[in-house]
């Protein structure tokens, strides 16, 4: 049954809020809700990364892998 991403993670004030769907040591699958001003710390995956954002002005700084 499709679902809107929207209603998959609650959005709350003031906080970033997640929900993993996947994790194992292959792939990672991860939905995020952010407040205006919050965000995540410099972190790395294993693997190939995706963004999409809704209703925002991101800043996002991505750097590849050597």
């Amino acid at each position: 049954m499709a679902q809107r991403l929207v209603d998959l993670v609650d959005y709350e004030e003031g906080r970033v809020v997640s929900r993993t769907f996947e994790q194992n040591p292959s792939i990672s699958i991860t939905l995020f809700a952010f407040d205006n001003g919050e965000g995540v710390s410099t972190h790395t995956a294993p693997g190939d990364t995706c963004c999409r954002f809704w209703m925002a002005k991101p800043c996002l700084i991505l750097t590849e892998r050597k």
